[in-house]
């Protein structure tokens, strides 16, 4: 019996350093998935409080994340970085509150604004597409723990999420 005991605990550690060491998603039983144009499977998932909230599930150095979910992490008021890739112009326009704007053409000289390689970074821009550009291009620079709002700066409109604007100079 204290074997069986000490052989699951010694499971549950193993498998518990895998995912922290290899930064893996769980997977949820009840997962819908999708495969897009390049090959990145992509999960909808619902988590324990009923939420749905997308996951990685393979082929992505980034995790997607929704509206709700970053609402829930500026509520939280938790430590993270929010990169408005999106041109000056749109960002003086309106952005997301406590967002900072680093334009995606400027990205790789001005990635230095965002701070430590090792802080959680969140990006967004009008769409998905451009922001996931911006998540892989400093994923590639190393940074190691990168979150791309789904539906960019839109679905955040659309859920009526949080904005500032215009700033006048």
């Amino acid at each position: 019996m204290y074997k069986t005991i000490i052989m699951k605990n010694l499971y549950f550690i193993l498998g518990l350093g895998g995912v922290l060491i290899c930064g893996c998603a769980s997977r949820s039983v009840s997962s819908k998935e999708s495969k897009n144009e390049d090959s990145t499977f992509i999960a909808q998932s619902t988590n324990v409080s009923g939420k749905a909230k997308l996951e990685i599930i393979e082929g992505q150095k980034y995790q997607d994340i929704l509206g709700e979910q970053l609402k829930e992490m500026l509520v939280k008021n938790e430590s993270f970085v929010l990169v408005d890739v999106r041109p000056v112009e749109d960002y003086n326009k309106s952005h997301i509150v406590k967002a900072i704007n680093i334009p995606l053409s400027d990205l790789k000289s001005k990635a230095g604004n965002i701070g430590c390689k090792c802080k959680k970074v969140v990006v967004y821009s009008e769409t998905t597409e451009e922001s996931a550009k911006a998540a892989e291009e400093l994923v590639q620079i190393g940074y190691r723990s990168m979150l791309n709002l789904w539906g960019g700066f839109d679905a955040w409109q659309r859920e009526k999420g949080e904005i500032v604007g215009p700033i006048t100079e």
